[in-house]
């Protein structure tokens, strides 16, 4: 490890390696890493220990988002990978985060919740374009739940726009059911169906159940309000 460290291919004798600072005599023939590479390099292990648990987090939010159960008993964790991805900069994983999680506190009504983890994105620079987006989704999102109709569509057309480019399937259907809310919300029944058959589309190329499963129910809804309106 010492010699990884100071760059040196070949294997050098005992004495040379103290010569060059990177052991320290501890006993009799015995030896330890200098102090300071010691440091640097449980260091270094506690970054990675802490990208995983951030990573670990991320990945369980994700798939756990519409598990009210689970996340309420995981909260404690989540919360640690939260405060972790803000304070090592992992922008990318709290935007994956925040953006999991604001579909469960609608689910339960924390809608105080909700500003919390939006303002922290404020908080770390957003310098992946996917983080970038999922930030402006989380945002729209929250627009939506502040019932701010006009910023919400407009966050969220903008972010549509972006998860086309990059080719994000599975949160460009994202965008397309919250987008379908506030339309369907201001009596655009047309346009609300429209999005939601693009979402469609999206979860019969991913073949997810789940996702059709939940469209389909948007779909119902339009339809529902277009005969109350007829």
């Amino acid at each position: 490890t010492a010699l990884a460290v100071a760059g040196l291919a070949n294997p050098q004798p005992i004495n040379e390696l103290v010569d060059y600072g990177l052991l320290e005599p501890v006993g009799e023939e015995r030896y330890a890493l200098h102090q300071s590479i010691a440091t640097f390099l449980s260091g270094k292990a506690a970054v990675l220990a802490t990208q995983r648990l951030v990573e670990h987090v991320a990945d369980f939010v994700q798939k756990q988002k519409q598990d009210v159960r689970q996340i309420q008993q995981n909260y404690p964790v989540i919360e640690a990978g939260l405060t972790a991805a803000v304070a090592h900069r992992f922008s990318l994983q709290l935007t994956q985060i925040v953006h999991a999680l604001l579909g469960y506190v609608e689910l339960v009504g924390l809608f105080d919740e909700a500003v919390r983890l939006v303002a922290m994105l404020d908080k770390v620079e957003l310098a992946e374009p996917l983080a970038q987006i999922l930030s402006t989704v989380s945002r729209g999102h929250l627009a939506t739940l502040q019932r701010d109709g006009a910023e919400a569509e407009t966050l969220l057309l903008v972010a549509r726009d972006a998860a086309e480019s990059m080719n994000e399937k599975r949160l460009l259907a994202d965008v397309n059911l919250l987008l379908g809310r506030e339309y369907t919300k201001s009596g655009r029944m047309g346009t609300a169906e429209s999005v939601y058959h693009a979402a469609l589309d999206v979860a019969v190329e991913l073949d997810d159940a789940d996702l059709q499963a939940k469209v389909l129910t948007c779909l119902g809804l339009v339809a529902q309000n277009r005969g109350a309106l007829d």
